[in-house]
């Protein structure tokens, strides 16, 4: 694993069940350039609750996605992994926060589909978002 991935995983992440970092406050990996971000606002809750909020930041990877997974596996495992269509995802939850991390191939469908194009170089796509529950805000 590359240093600065490992830097990441160390740096103040809670833990998963399995004794592994959360991506809670993960950064993107080594050399990965942002491509765009977003955000996401929902409705206030029935109660008039607070709403539902996600942030997402989309970046590009000169790395095959099959490297940047075996990156992500070995620092946030399995549990929490699955594969969806052509991406792979990690969503942990804790502190009132959904963490989500997918890796998808260069040319696979996402929030970042209407972002500019991914650069030529670019190999994967690596998108990191958070959604805050509308109940714990």
């Amino acid at each position: 694993m590359k240093p600065a991935l490992i830097a990441w995983v160390l740096l103040g992440l809670t833990a998963t069940g399995e004794g592994r970092a959360s991506p809670a406050s993960l950064g993107p990996p080594d050399g990965a350039r942002l491509l765009c971000s977003g955000h996401v606002s929902g409705a206030p809750s029935r109660d008039g609750g607070p709403a539902a909020h996600i942030t997402w930041q989309a970046y590009t990877s000169e790395k095959e996605s099959t490297r940047v997974v075996a990156d992500y596996r070995s620092a946030l495992g399995t549990t929490a992994h699955s594969v969806e269509g052509r991406c792979d995802v990690w969503r942990i939850d804790g502190a009132g926060i959904r963490s989500v991390v997918r890796v998808c191939p260069i040319d696979a469908p996402g929030p970042w589909s209407g972002c500019a194009p991914p650069p030529s170089e670019a190999r994967c796509l690596i998108e990191l978002s958070s959604l805050l529950h509308a109940d714990e805000s």
